[in-house]
């Protein structure tokens, strides 16, 4: 059921339109309510849609290696949102989430060419708005195409590794420095004593025991060093992979909004009587 005029022309984007234009893309469009919290779409479903704010505020934001959001970026009345996925034929780059009650004009996939060619000076409007948003899209595209270096770099280390790097994160360097000085001072007050001595001077059982600590100490700093250089190894990749996927992203987004663009002045709609 086509969509009334006067809802058209609420949204800020439409406000000038005619009723000829109007009329034009009525058939075209949907009326959407969301209520506040309501999950618009989710990062990486497929894009069968865009919308057109009417009123309301909508945020985007994609989750990090340990699944707590990011925001970057918030809509009010007056944006669109969606379009990447449809221009580019890909993936939602993002979560949307209705901050407030959102009212918006919905433009199914299928119907984005004859949207485009029915009302040229709308399209015009929003190819300028995308041109902004691609001065801003790199930082967008960083975090929505890794994957999570921090969890790769996890899910790379052996079990052993893990109990290693769980012991010194409990026992902390501070209070292992202060645990081997209160043993060490001990150990030597305790065998002062004739009566209590377990360990004479020179103290051979405690040299031993230091010599024995040192080893495993310098163990575990060779453990943690050919970690830090995988881990390094990992981050390297990964940045040098996705700073070659965000180059090919953008200019695949800046050649279709060029050639939506071409196609408007190659075919331009008729003059709306």
């Amino acid at each position: 059921m086509p969509v009334e005029h006067d809802l058209i022309k609420k949204c800020p984007l439409f406000r000038d339109l005619t009723d000829a234009e109007c009329e034009l893309l009525a058939p075209l469009l949907t009326y959407d309510t969301f209520p506040k919290d309501y999950l618009i779409f989710k990062e990486r479903e497929p894009g069968h849609a865009m919308y057109f704010i009417e009123s309301g505020e909508v945020t985007f934001y994609t989750l990090d290696a340990a699944g707590n959001p990011k925001t970057f970026r918030t809509l009010n009345a007056g944006a669109f949102f969606g379009e990447i996925s449809l221009l580019t034929d890909q993936t939602r780059s993002a979560y949307a989430r209705a901050d407030t009650e959102v009212f918006a004009l919905r433009l199914p996939g299928e119907h984005l060419d004859a949207f485009l060619r029915a009302v040229p000076r709308i399209a015009s409007s929003m190819m300028r708005e995308m041109a902004v948003r691609l001065r801003t899209s790199g930082e967008l595209l960083q975090h929505t195409l890794t994957p999570g270096i921090a969890t790769e770099i996890e899910m790379s280390r052996t079990d052993a590794e893990k109990r290693v790097q769980s012991l010194v994160r409990g026992v902390g360097a501070i209070p292992f420095i202060i645990i081997n000085a209160l043993v060490f001072v001990g150990w030597i007050l305790w065998n002062c004593v004739p009566k209590l001595r377990v360990d004479a001077p020179p103290f051979g059982y405690l040299a031993l025991f230091v010599s024995t600590e040192a080893l495993f100490v310098a163990l575990l700093i060779l453990a943690k060093q050919n970690r830090d250089e995988k881990d390094s190894d990992i981050r390297t990749d990964r940045i040098l992979q996705n700073t070659s996927a965000t180059e090919a992203e953008i200019q695949h987004l800046r050649n279709t909004v060029a050639g939506f663009a071409s196609a408007l002045y190659r075919n331009p709609s008729p003059p709306v009587k």
